[in-house]
């Protein structure tokens, strides 16, 4: 593991070197959790979760194992990303077990047999969770069902999978999400770090059978246990998130690298070991972001339930600033707006976040085609995530000249300070002109103040200046004044810095750990070398704060030393 982003702490005075005492090699560490992101039944709107079993099928033996893991890793995830958007740390809430902490996992028996589930898995598996006693679209919960239905095939090939979920996605809107049972076989937490072929292995969860490479999972899922881990902890993610109402993404987005409602969803690997799948990442699109931002799922103290007004002018949508188009809007909620989002075609297009109580403007867009009729959408969120949805048809507007379609890749999505930042637009088009023609500016911190002349270069790249999260834009112009934007990219840039505090008890060193980073505490007098003060390196969740106690030493006694943080990726 590469440590090379450091905060530093001194515990007081100038130290005496004469009077040095090495702390022991492994000091206390401890957690100091975030805001309580768990809870029982019927406490606010959360996440929940069943296992169905069929007559005549067996329950995986670690089955519940697997899913309470998952579930606290995509609560971590979530948190991490409304973070790198700079939306705060916000994030679902799963039921827990009578404890408060354990994730509960429902493992309920349904009458129905497995053949029979096959047959139509989305409506018959839900019927029957209901029929089980599982309280499917009710308000304020999304469910998770697993059925245990899938079946191999000697020449072994899978049926019975599934990967669906949705929601009407607003204020506290039931939700359900599907995985299949075969998916469940590859979650377990040892497959994350295990880079062997999955083809000629036996998994005794999928079958008696071997597994064969692209027949038993599709090619483009990968080809070992930790790309097939990767795909379903992803998938099974994407579609609880349909279950939290979020549509798809498909904006910068590539398979393994990329959105969460999108096919970056395979490489969510990369979002929790980035120092070891470096190539790979799954990201939360900046729409996304703002949609779940005023959501009731990750805001429960909300109560107001009052839908948005939205009044579309469509009549009056024509070209505006650099040959978009522009389709006005007014927009109104009582206690709050939140966000606005453009639809082409089934695909989030544009995004706006909005503040006040009254939008009075326009939705501009790159997408239309002239003189063809296109099918749009807008979702408006108000400010407790209630949404309104509007659908209409529009005429593309006559046009000599169509702006671009900007399209960025950020490479990589989290890094240590100083390291430099790849930025990539050569997946943009324009349906008038060549890539050449094209003039690029960037917009390193989401400012909207661009940081760059036009460029030419069809790659670009930047080192931060300091720490923290950059929402990373572009603005891509043609030859005539046409004008395209892309939507802001999150790039992380981690480095810890220790606070020291003085309690009661003691004093204490804490710094935050970010998910996808691991920690090593040192300590060294004013003329020492610097000293492991942990045998192992710490690893970030995202979900809490690290702290060394003052339990037994002097060493953060005033006039006793230094300490350091270094931070790396975690492998």
């Amino acid at each position: 593991m590469l440590f090379t982003a450091s905060g530093m702490a001194r515990s007081g005075g100038l130290p005496m070197a004469q009077d040095q005492r090495e702390p022991p090699r492994s000091m206390p560490l401890g957690v100091r959790a975030s805001d309580a992101e768990h809870g029982l039944a019927g406490a606010g709107p959360m996440v929940r979760m069943a296992y169905l079993i069929p007559p005549g099928r067996v329950a995986q033996p670690r089955a519940v194992e697997t899913l309470r893991y998952a579930v606290v890793a995509w609560q971590s995830w979530y948190r991490e990303q409304m973070l790198q958007h700079g939306l705060g740390p916000r994030t679902f809430v799963y039921e827990t077990e009578a404890d408060g902490v354990t994730p509960r996992v429902h493992v309920v028996g349904v009458a129905q047999s497995d053949a029979y589930l096959r047959g139509d898995i989305w409506g018959r598996v839900s019927d029957a969770a209901s029929g089980a006693g599982i309280t499917v679209w009710a308000a304020g919960e999304v469910w998770l069902l697993v059925p245990e239905i899938h079946v191999q095939n000697s020449d072994g090939s899978i049926d019975g999978g599934v990967a669906l979920g949705g929601s009407w996605g607003s204020g506290t809107d039931g939700g359900v999400a599907m995985i299949g049972s075969n998916a469940l076989a590859v979650m377990r937490p040892e497959f994350l770090r295990d880079d062997r072929a999955y083809g000629g292995m036996v998994i005794e969860e999928l079958g008696e059978y071997p597994l064969v490479d692209s027949v038993s999972f599709a090619w483009f899922e990968g080809t070992t246990l930790s790309e097939l881990h990767s795909t379903y902890l992803g998938a099974a993610l994407h579609e609880l998130s349909h279950g939290f109402g979020l549509p798809h993404d498909m904006r910068n987005d590539a398979n393994f690298r990329g959105n969460l409602m999108g096919n970056g969803l395979r490489g969510i690997r990369g979002s929790f070991l980035p120092g070891a799948y470096a190539q790979h990442f799954t990201r939360l699109s900046r729409g996304n972001a703002l949609a779940v931002h005023t959501s009731r799922y990750f805001n429960r103290e909300s109560a107001e339930s009052a839908k948005p007004q939205l009044v579309t002018r469509v009549a009056e949508a024509g070209i505006g600033t650099g040959n978009r188009l522009e389709i006005p809007v007014v927009c109104s909620d009582i206690a709050g707006l939140g966000s606005l989002h453009l639809g082409f075609k089934g695909e989030r297009v544009e995004c706006l976040l909005l503040t006040g109580n009254v939008y009075n403007g326009v939705v501009s867009t790159a997408f239309y085609e002239p003189g063809v009729s296109g099918d749009y959408s807008l979702q408006l969120y108000d400010a407790s995530g209630n949404r309104t949805d509007r659908e209409f048809t529009l005429i593309g507007p006559q046009t000599s000249n169509r702006p671009p379609r900007a399209v960025l890749k950020a490479s990589p999505q989290v890094a240590t300070w100083g390291t430099v930042v790849r930025l990539d637009p050569r997946e943009t088009s324009d349906p008038d002109d060549s890539l050449s023609a094209l003039r690029f500016e960037y917009d390193y911190d989401g400012d909207g103040i661009y940081d760059t002349e036009p460029l030419t270069s069809l790659l670009h790249s930047f080192r931060p200046e300091r720490p923290g999260c950059y929402l990373i834009g572009i603005r891509v112009t043609d030859g005539r004044g046409g004008e395209g934007f892309s939507v802001p990219v999150p790039v992380l840039v981690h480095a810890p810095e220790l606070r020291v505090e003085t309690e009661d008890t003691g004093r204490s060193l804490w710094w935050e750990a970010r998910l996808g980073f691991g920690y090593r505490l040192q300590h060294a007098g004013e003329w020492a070398q610097w000293v492991d003060a942990t045998a192992e390196p710490v690893m970030g969740t995202g979900l809490a704060e690290m702290w060394m106690l003052d339990t037994s030493g002097p060493w953060l006694a005033p006039g006793r030393g230094f300490f350091r943080v270094t931070a790396g990726l975690a492998e």
